[in-house]
């Protein structure tokens, strides 16, 4: 991933519905502690439902994949608390390049606020910008709101159902839902109802 032209977008500021300014900025390995404190005072299904793996080593890994320009986190903040993350992956394989996955986790008590909305828009734009051909997010039936989210507001389409695919601490079965849009699809559709300028990636939507 070219995100040269991206990290220039950052950091910025979005107002919340509460008048609350969240500053938005990307990861750095020097946030390492920071991340882990912030999942540590997650409840075990939220993390189960970033799927991704966030202990120490795993987060290691994931700093690794930033550094190799494999992946880009943005990191959402409330003054100086870390309210929330957005994440994009290129798939590894080397036939399935032109696919990112996108991760989203915002913390139980600032639900509800716009928050999660504005990240999955900037991480879904950075996508676009990156020029993926398709981006899939994996979630459960019990993630109603971020379905809403990519599906009314960002056009992801659900592609597939994996039943009983996740396992919670209490070997309680999950389904996994699996959905995807093409960025070039959505533009579209935007392009449908009304036309604006992204200055942020020199895109018109």
């Amino acid at each position: 991933m070219d995100v040269i032209k991206v990290k220039s977008n950052y950091p910025k500021q979005e107002k919340l519905k509460d008048g609350n300014i969240l500053n938005i900025r990307i990861m750095t390995k020097e946030d390492k502690p920071l991340i882990i404190e912030y999942f540590k005072k997650l409840p075990h299904q939220d993390m189960m439902y970033f799927r991704m793996d966030i202990t120490s080593e795993g987060l290691d890994y994931w700093i690794k994949r930033e550094q190799e320009e494999l992946a880009i986190t943005l990191l959402g903040f409330i003054d100086q608390q870390l309210v929330g993350i957005s994440a994009l992956h290129q798939d590894l394989a080397a036939s399935s390049y032109h696919v990112g996955y996108i991760r989203l986790s915002v913390s139980a008590q600032h639900r509800k606020k716009g928050i999660a909305s504005i990240l999955a828009h900037e991480i879904n734009a950075i996508a676009f910008s990156l020029n993926f051909e398709k981006v899939c997010v994996e979630l459960t039936p019990e993630q109603k709101s971020s379905k809403n989210i990519v599906s009314d507001k960002l056009g992801f389409k659900q592609e597939a159902i994996l039943k009983d695919h996740i396992m919670d601490k209490n070997n309680q079965k999950h389904d996994l839902i699996i959905m995807s849009n093409n960025p070039n699809d959505v533009l579209a559709q935007l392009k449908q109802r009304t036309v604006f300028t992204d200055t942020r990636y020199g895109q018109e939507y």
